[in-house]
């Protein structure tokens, strides 16, 4: 429900540049998080993928539960960030090379999503391009189902 909550309230961005989405299926999970936050994680995340992929792409999001954590994923065919800014991309004010002059922003959206996931006590991390692709982004989070 939330992953569906976050992609409804893009629906407008979406269909502006031709995105569909692609959400895997999961199974209900029960978690103790905040809802209004993640979902502004998912949202931002989102966003970004859409602000960053070629009109007319499918942007693929997914939920799996682990042992004792969700991890999210969100998977993009735009372009990508260069190995030497991944370590600073969820730092404030800090954009990509390559994306500064597309779409601008203010480069806090990705410290923000940083900064909500290590209040529920989990990590955030990106992969780009994925592996065996040249291009594009994902971007995960994993929280704990039951943070201490």
């Amino acid at each position: 429900d939330i992953i569906s909550a976050a992609v409804q309230s893009l629906a407008g961005l979406s269909k502006e540049h031709g995105i569909n989405f692609d959400l895997t299926e999961v199974t209900e999970v029960h978690a103790r998080i905040d809802l209004n936050l993640i979902t502004q994680v998912i949202i931002n995340l989102a966003s970004n993928a859409i602000k960053f992929s070629p009109d007319n792409s499918i942007i693929r999001l997914s939920l799996q539960k682990n042992t004792d954590s969700l991890v999210f994923s969100i998977e993009d065919d735009g372009v990508g960030i260069p190995d030497e800014e991944l370590k600073d991309i969820f730092n404030s004010f800090v954009q990509s090379s390559k994306t500064i002059t597309n779409a601008g922003g203010t480069g806090l959206g990705l410290s923000i999503c940083k900064e909500i996931i290590e209040l529920h006590k989990g990590k955030i991390w990106v992969e780009s391009p994925p592996d065996k692709k040249d291009h594009g982004s994902i971007f995960y989070f994993q929280i704990p189902i039951n943070p201490n």
